[in-house]
């Protein structure tokens, strides 16, 4: 099982400065939908993750916070990119939605 973070916490890492790896799953219309996205966040679908697994490779070594809508795609590509031997690979518990619901602040494009 993959290592979780709630969004609050990871929002307090962007809040204290720190600039974290964030790797969104969710499908592209999802991404730029009414939800938004974490700010920096990466679009990589979850489909898409094992044939440009190569596009990861600068943060192999570092931290990837993965999320999706609520959680569930997001922990599947956690432990794949476990498994693919990148270090230290989190899970943002409640994807989307939870951030959302924290009144988080979100990227609309």
């Amino acid at each position: 099982m993959a290592t979780e973070i709630s969004v609050v916490d990871l929002a307090r890492c962007i809040a204290d400065g720190q600039a974290p790896f964030i790797l969104d799953v969710r499908e592209p219309a999802e991404f730029t939908g009414p939800l938004g996205h974490a700010p920096g966040a990466l679009s990589i679908p979850m489909g898409q993750i094992p044939t440009r697994v190569a596009e990861l490779d600068g943060v192999r070594g570092g931290t990837c916070y993965c999320i999706c809508l609520s959680g569930g795609r997001s922990g599947m590509v956690a432990e794949y990119l476990s498994q693919q031997g990148f270090g230290t690979v989190i899970n943002v518990t409640g994807g989307m939605k939870a951030w959302n619901a924290a009144g988080l602040p979100c990227v609309h494009e």
